[in-house]
This record gives structure tokens, sequence and C-alpha cells, in this order.
């Protein structure tokens, strides 16, 4: 399967300090309408860092079933 690792961010009305909260997306190519197969939704407000992971995951070649446990130890490494 061809896939990529990118980074979506989501605007949190109800947090002034970061309004906007980073994670990353396994994204399969599918001509112009990609698809997404997993997300991690809000991991940071630091995009550096959410692109980083996003870059590891590509480099690793990261199956997208193993998503959720990335993301969660991000999480709890921060």
């Amino acid at each position: 399967m061809n896939y990529n690792y990118i980074v979506i961010g989501t605007i949190c009305f109800y947090e002034s300090s970061a309004p906007i909260r980073y994670g990353i997306a396994a994204v399969e190519e599918q001509g112009a309408f990609p698809a997404i197969l997993d997300a991690a939704f809000d991991l940071t407000s630091d995009f550096a860092k959410a692109k980083h992971l996003a870059d590891l995951c590509n480099e690793q070649k990261l199956s997208a079933s193993h998503l959720r446990d990335v993301a969660e130890d991000f999480v709890l490494s921060e």
C-alpha cells in the first residue's frame, strides 16, 4: 500500500493561547482525492514537532496500523 504521513491541524475555539493543534494522518494516494487511512488528532501545538513525527513515520515506513501507538508514545513523551 502506498501512503504517506502528513501533518493535520485543527482549530480549537476554546483555547486562546494555542488555537491550532496538530496531529498526523496516514494518507493513501488515490489519484486526485487522497484517502485518509487513519489519523491522530490534537497531539501538539507545535507544528515543527508534528512535522518531525510525520517525517519519522515516513522514513521508517510505519504501518498505519501502528499510528495510534506511536501517537500515544509521542503524547506521553511531551
